[in-house]
Protein backbone atom coordinates (compact mmCIF):
# COMPACT_ATOMS: atom_id res chain seq x y z
CA UNK A 1 0.00 0.00 0.00
CA UNK A 2 3.41 2.08 -0.28
CA UNK A 3 2.51 3.60 3.38
CA UNK A 4 6.20 4.99 5.02
CA UNK A 5 7.93 2.76 7.40
CA UNK A 6 8.50 4.10 10.96
CA UNK A 7 11.51 1.29 11.62
CA UNK A 8 12.51 -1.98 10.96
CA UNK A 9 12.74 -5.84 12.80
CA UNK A 10 14.70 -8.84 11.73
CA UNK A 11 12.01 -9.61 9.67
CA UNK A 12 10.73 -6.67 8.12
CA UNK A 13 8.91 -3.14 8.52
CA UNK A 14 7.64 -3.26 12.36
CA UNK A 15 4.06 -2.85 12.20
CA UNK A 16 3.65 -2.65 16.06
CA UNK A 17 1.25 -0.27 17.76
CA UNK A 18 4.05 2.17 18.50
CA UNK A 19 4.28 2.50 14.62
CA UNK A 20 0.92 1.95 13.23
CA UNK A 21 0.38 5.55 15.09
CA UNK A 22 2.49 7.01 13.37
CA UNK A 23 1.35 6.58 10.28
CA UNK A 24 -2.40 6.64 11.67
CA UNK A 25 -3.23 9.35 9.00
CA UNK A 26 -2.08 7.73 6.20
CA UNK A 27 -4.84 5.36 5.28
CA UNK A 28 -7.88 4.44 6.95
CA UNK A 29 -7.13 0.91 7.31
CA UNK A 30 -4.54 1.26 10.05
CA UNK A 31 -7.38 2.51 12.49
CA UNK A 32 -9.18 -0.74 11.56
CA UNK A 33 -6.20 -2.80 12.23
CA UNK A 34 -5.48 -1.06 15.49
CA UNK A 35 -9.19 -1.52 16.23
CA UNK A 36 -8.84 -5.32 15.44
CA UNK A 37 -6.22 -5.51 18.18
CA UNK A 38 -7.68 -3.66 20.43
CA UNK A 39 -10.82 -5.62 20.44
CA UNK A 40 -9.01 -9.34 20.19
CA UNK A 41 -7.11 -8.32 23.22
CA UNK A 42 -9.82 -7.14 25.24
CA UNK A 43 -11.80 -10.74 24.26
CA UNK A 44 -8.66 -13.11 24.99
CA UNK A 45 -7.64 -11.47 28.02
CA UNK A 46 -9.97 -10.62 29.97
CA UNK A 47 -13.78 -11.33 28.29
CA UNK A 48 -13.77 -14.94 27.17
CA UNK A 49 -11.67 -15.84 30.05
CA UNK A 50 -12.69 -14.51 33.42
CA UNK A 51 -16.19 -15.73 33.37
CA UNK A 52 -14.91 -19.28 33.31
CA UNK A 53 -12.36 -18.62 36.01
CA UNK A 54 -15.82 -17.78 38.66
CA UNK A 55 -16.87 -20.34 41.16
CA UNK A 56 -20.20 -21.61 41.82
CA UNK A 57 -20.75 -18.68 44.51
CA UNK A 58 -19.70 -15.58 41.81
CA UNK A 59 -16.76 -15.06 43.20
CA UNK A 60 -13.51 -14.93 41.34
CA UNK A 61 -10.50 -16.14 43.27
CA UNK A 62 -7.06 -15.16 41.98
CA UNK A 63 -3.44 -16.53 43.12
CA UNK A 64 -0.98 -14.35 44.81
CA UNK A 65 2.33 -14.58 44.77
CA UNK A 66 4.86 -12.62 47.01
CA UNK A 67 8.68 -14.38 45.24
CA UNK A 68 7.71 -13.99 41.59
CA UNK A 69 9.09 -10.10 41.56
CA UNK A 70 12.42 -8.33 42.23
CA UNK A 71 11.50 -5.69 43.65
CA UNK A 72 8.92 -7.27 46.08
CA UNK A 73 5.60 -6.70 44.63
CA UNK A 74 2.71 -9.10 44.85
CA UNK A 75 2.01 -10.54 41.71
CA UNK A 76 -1.45 -11.49 40.71
CA UNK A 77 -2.19 -14.37 38.20
CA UNK A 78 -5.06 -16.73 37.37
CA UNK A 79 -6.05 -14.32 36.73
CA UNK A 80 -4.14 -11.66 36.99
CA UNK A 81 -6.60 -9.06 38.37
CA UNK A 82 -3.63 -6.34 38.75
CA UNK A 83 -3.74 -5.55 35.10
CA UNK A 84 -7.26 -5.40 34.64
CA UNK A 85 -7.50 -1.82 32.85
CA UNK A 86 -7.90 1.11 34.35
CA UNK A 87 -6.37 4.21 31.83
CA UNK A 88 -8.27 3.12 28.08
CA UNK A 89 -11.96 4.61 28.81
CA UNK A 90 -12.94 1.42 26.65
CA UNK A 91 -11.64 -1.09 28.36
CA UNK A 92 -12.16 -0.09 31.65
CA UNK A 93 -16.15 -0.34 31.36
CA UNK A 94 -14.91 -4.05 32.08
CA UNK A 95 -14.67 -2.77 35.84
CA UNK A 96 -18.14 -2.66 35.62
CA UNK A 97 -18.14 -6.84 36.41
CA UNK A 98 -16.75 -6.50 39.77
CA UNK A 99 -19.67 -5.62 41.87
CA UNK A 100 -19.95 -5.63 45.84
CA UNK A 101 -23.07 -8.01 47.00
CA UNK A 102 -26.72 -6.40 47.79
CA UNK A 103 -25.95 -4.18 50.70
CA UNK A 104 -22.12 -3.83 50.64
CA UNK A 105 -19.64 -1.53 48.97
CA UNK A 106 -16.66 -1.41 46.91
CA UNK A 107 -13.88 0.80 48.47
CA UNK A 108 -10.76 1.51 46.89
CA UNK A 109 -7.70 3.15 48.99
CA UNK A 110 -5.02 4.54 46.88
CA UNK A 111 -1.50 6.05 47.75
CA UNK A 112 -0.87 8.88 45.89
CA UNK A 113 2.46 9.62 44.22
CA UNK A 114 4.30 7.34 46.89
CA UNK A 115 7.04 6.50 44.85
CA UNK A 116 7.64 10.27 44.04
CA UNK A 117 7.11 10.94 47.59
CA UNK A 118 9.53 8.13 48.32
CA UNK A 119 12.61 9.26 46.19
CA UNK A 120 11.90 12.99 47.75
CA UNK A 121 12.48 11.09 50.93
CA UNK A 122 15.25 8.84 50.28
CA UNK A 123 17.23 11.66 47.93
CA UNK A 124 16.48 14.54 50.37
CA UNK A 125 16.11 16.83 47.58
CA UNK A 126 15.00 20.39 49.11
CA UNK A 127 12.46 21.20 45.75
CA UNK A 128 10.91 17.91 46.04
CA UNK A 129 10.03 17.43 49.23
CA UNK A 130 8.97 21.25 49.59
CA UNK A 131 6.36 20.69 47.03
CA UNK A 132 5.30 17.69 49.18
CA UNK A 133 4.57 19.20 52.22
CA UNK A 134 2.67 22.00 50.65
CA UNK A 135 0.56 19.53 48.80
CA UNK A 136 1.72 20.79 45.27
CA UNK A 137 0.99 19.43 42.18
CA UNK A 138 4.06 17.59 41.79
CA UNK A 139 4.10 17.65 38.23
CA UNK A 140 3.39 20.74 37.53
CA UNK A 141 5.95 21.82 40.23
CA UNK A 142 8.67 19.70 38.26
CA UNK A 143 6.96 21.55 34.79
CA UNK A 144 7.25 25.19 36.65
CA UNK A 145 11.16 24.42 37.36
CA UNK A 146 12.03 22.71 33.70
CA UNK A 147 9.99 25.78 31.77
CA UNK A 148 11.07 28.61 34.37
CA UNK A 149 7.06 29.13 35.04
CA UNK A 150 4.98 29.65 37.70
CA UNK A 151 2.62 26.63 38.79
CA UNK A 152 -0.48 28.04 38.23
CA UNK A 153 0.38 29.02 34.57
CA UNK A 154 1.55 25.63 33.31
CA UNK A 155 -0.96 23.56 30.62
CA UNK A 156 -1.66 20.26 30.66
CA UNK A 157 1.21 19.65 27.88
CA UNK A 158 3.88 20.95 30.27
CA UNK A 159 2.28 19.14 32.98
CA UNK A 160 2.12 15.88 31.04
CA UNK A 161 5.62 16.05 29.82
CA UNK A 162 7.13 16.68 33.48
CA UNK A 163 4.83 13.60 34.52
CA UNK A 164 7.11 11.39 31.84
CA UNK A 165 10.56 12.99 32.80
CA UNK A 166 9.79 12.42 36.92
CA UNK A 167 9.11 8.80 36.83
CA UNK A 168 11.17 8.18 33.37
CA UNK A 169 14.15 9.76 35.43
CA UNK A 170 13.40 8.03 38.50
CA UNK A 171 13.93 4.70 36.54
CA UNK A 172 16.84 5.56 34.82
CA UNK A 173 15.00 6.12 31.43
CA UNK A 174 17.13 6.69 28.21
CA UNK A 175 17.09 9.78 25.97
CA UNK A 176 16.14 7.46 23.71
CA UNK A 177 13.18 6.15 25.29
CA UNK A 178 12.16 9.82 26.25
CA UNK A 179 12.14 11.06 23.18
CA UNK A 180 10.16 7.68 21.63
CA UNK A 181 7.49 8.27 24.29
CA UNK A 182 7.24 12.15 24.50
CA UNK A 183 7.44 12.01 20.50
CA UNK A 184 10.11 14.47 20.22
CA UNK A 185 13.77 14.65 18.81
CA UNK A 186 16.75 12.81 20.74
CA UNK A 187 18.51 16.33 21.89
CA UNK A 188 14.89 17.84 23.22
CA UNK A 189 15.44 14.63 25.25
CA UNK A 190 18.48 14.86 26.47
CA UNK A 191 18.12 18.38 27.20
CA UNK A 192 15.24 17.58 29.46
CA UNK A 193 16.66 15.48 31.07
CA UNK A 194 19.98 17.32 31.46
CA UNK A 195 17.54 20.42 32.75
CA UNK A 196 15.83 17.93 34.98
CA UNK A 197 19.23 17.02 36.60
CA UNK A 198 20.42 20.34 36.90
CA UNK A 199 16.91 21.40 38.79
CA UNK A 200 17.08 18.66 41.16
CA UNK A 201 20.45 17.59 41.34
CA UNK A 202 20.40 15.62 44.69
CA UNK A 203 18.35 13.34 42.95
CA UNK A 204 21.36 12.83 40.31
CA UNK A 205 23.47 12.67 43.76
CA UNK A 206 21.53 10.08 45.33
CA UNK A 207 21.39 7.74 41.90
CA UNK A 208 24.81 8.02 41.26
CA UNK A 209 25.59 7.48 45.03
CA UNK A 210 23.11 4.47 44.82
CA UNK A 211 25.34 2.84 41.99
CA UNK A 212 28.72 3.35 43.52
CA UNK A 213 27.58 1.41 46.53
CA UNK A 214 26.07 -1.38 44.22
CA UNK A 215 29.41 -1.83 42.74
CA UNK A 216 30.90 -2.71 46.04
CA UNK A 217 28.51 -4.41 47.91
CA UNK A 218 26.52 -6.43 44.37
CA UNK A 219 23.28 -5.55 45.84
CA UNK A 220 20.92 -3.07 46.79
CA UNK A 221 18.50 -2.09 49.82
CA UNK A 222 14.96 -1.20 50.09
CA UNK A 223 14.63 1.39 52.91
CA UNK A 224 13.95 -1.18 55.32
CA UNK A 225 16.85 -3.34 54.66
CA UNK A 226 15.09 -5.55 52.25
CA UNK A 227 17.91 -6.17 49.56
CA UNK A 228 18.07 -7.18 45.74
CA UNK A 229 21.27 -8.57 44.20
CA UNK A 230 22.89 -6.73 41.13
CA UNK A 231 25.13 -8.13 38.36
CA UNK A 232 26.48 -6.13 35.21
CA UNK A 233 27.40 -3.15 36.65
CA UNK A 234 30.63 -3.88 35.93
CA UNK A 235 29.97 -5.38 32.23
CA UNK A 236 31.79 -4.53 29.09
CA UNK A 237 28.25 -4.55 27.56
CA UNK A 238 27.08 -0.92 27.89
CA UNK A 239 23.81 -2.30 27.46
CA UNK A 240 23.76 -4.61 30.41
CA UNK A 241 25.56 -1.80 32.76
CA UNK A 242 22.74 0.61 31.93
CA UNK A 243 20.02 -2.40 32.39
CA UNK A 244 22.21 -3.07 35.82
CA UNK A 245 21.96 0.73 36.72
CA UNK A 246 18.07 0.73 36.13
CA UNK A 247 17.85 -2.08 38.66
CA UNK A 248 19.65 0.07 41.05
CA UNK A 249 17.37 3.31 40.53
CA UNK A 250 14.36 1.15 40.56
CA UNK A 251 14.36 -1.19 43.74
CA UNK A 252 14.86 1.67 46.35
CA UNK A 253 11.71 2.89 44.99
CA UNK A 254 9.40 0.54 43.70
CA UNK A 255 10.60 -2.08 45.91
CA UNK A 256 10.47 0.51 48.74
CA UNK A 257 6.48 1.22 47.81
CA UNK A 258 6.22 -2.10 47.87
CA UNK A 259 7.46 -2.61 51.43
CA UNK A 260 5.03 -0.01 52.40
CA UNK A 261 2.19 -1.47 51.16
CA UNK A 262 2.43 -4.51 53.02
CA UNK A 263 3.07 -3.20 56.23
CA UNK A 264 0.14 -0.82 55.78
CA UNK A 265 -2.16 -4.15 54.94
CA UNK A 266 -1.23 -5.17 58.74
CA UNK A 267 -2.17 -2.38 59.94
CA UNK A 268 -5.15 -1.80 58.22
CA UNK A 269 -5.97 -5.13 59.20
CA UNK A 270 -5.53 -4.55 63.07
CA UNK A 271 -7.38 -1.28 62.94
CA UNK A 272 -10.35 -3.06 61.53
CA UNK A 273 -9.98 -5.87 63.67
CA UNK A 274 -13.66 -5.87 64.97
CA UNK A 275 -15.50 -4.27 61.75
CA UNK A 276 -17.28 -6.81 58.89
CA UNK A 277 -14.86 -5.88 56.29
CA UNK A 278 -12.61 -8.17 53.87
CA UNK A 279 -9.85 -6.75 52.07
CA UNK A 280 -10.46 -8.35 48.62
CA UNK A 281 -7.50 -7.12 46.41
CA UNK A 282 -4.10 -5.37 46.50
CA UNK A 283 -3.33 -3.72 43.13
CA UNK A 284 0.32 -2.26 43.82
CA UNK A 285 -0.54 1.04 45.88
CA UNK A 286 -4.09 -0.03 46.14
CA UNK A 287 -5.90 -1.42 48.19
CA UNK A 288 -9.83 -2.68 47.71
CA UNK A 289 -12.18 -3.97 50.61
CA UNK A 290 -15.85 -5.33 50.34
CA UNK A 291 -17.72 -3.21 53.19
CA UNK A 292 -21.65 -2.85 54.84
CA UNK A 293 -22.97 -0.11 53.29
CA UNK A 294 -23.66 1.36 56.46
CA UNK A 295 -20.27 1.02 57.81
CA UNK A 296 -18.66 2.83 54.73
CA UNK A 297 -17.90 6.33 56.07
CA UNK A 298 -16.45 5.07 59.10
CA UNK A 299 -14.33 2.13 57.42
CA UNK A 300 -12.96 4.79 54.87
CA UNK A 301 -11.48 7.07 57.89
CA UNK A 302 -9.71 4.00 59.73
CA UNK A 303 -8.48 3.05 56.39
CA UNK A 304 -7.32 6.02 55.56
CA UNK A 305 -5.61 6.96 58.96
CA UNK A 306 -3.64 3.56 59.15
CA UNK A 307 -2.33 3.85 55.14
CA UNK A 308 -1.14 7.60 56.02
CA UNK A 309 0.50 6.18 59.46
CA UNK A 310 2.40 3.08 58.20
CA UNK A 311 5.62 4.38 57.84
CA UNK A 312 7.30 8.14 59.06
CA UNK A 313 8.95 9.66 55.77
CA UNK A 314 10.34 13.36 55.56
CA UNK A 315 7.01 13.64 53.53
CA UNK A 316 3.36 12.91 54.17
CA UNK A 317 1.63 10.06 52.75
CA UNK A 318 -1.34 10.78 51.47
CA UNK A 319 -4.45 8.16 50.39
CA UNK A 320 -7.39 8.93 48.58
CA UNK A 321 -10.31 7.02 49.27
CA UNK A 322 -14.01 6.19 47.21
CA UNK A 323 -16.44 3.49 47.14
CA UNK A 324 -19.34 2.92 44.43
CA UNK A 325 -21.35 -0.32 44.05
CA UNK A 326 -18.86 -1.71 41.26
CA UNK A 327 -15.41 -1.42 41.27
CA UNK A 328 -15.85 0.85 38.14
CA UNK A 329 -17.29 3.62 40.48
CA UNK A 330 -15.28 3.44 42.42
CA UNK A 331 -12.88 6.14 40.28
Amino acid sequence: MKLPAVSKTKTGYSTDSYALEQIRAFHPVVDMILEHRFIAKMLSTYINVIPDLVDDSSRLHCKFDLRSTATGRFASHEPNLQNIPMKNPRSREIRKAFRAPDGKRILSADYSQIELRLAAHLSGDETFLQAFRKGEDIHSRTASELFAGDSDTIGITQRNLAKTVNFGVLYGMSPFKLSKDLNIGLAEAKNFIESYFGRFSKIKNWQEKLVDKALIEGEVRTFTGRRRLIRGLDSRNFNEREKAKRKVFNTPVQGGAADIIKIAMIKVDQALENLPVSLVLQIHDELLFEVEEKEVEKTSEIVKNAMENAVELDVPLTVSVSWGESWFETH
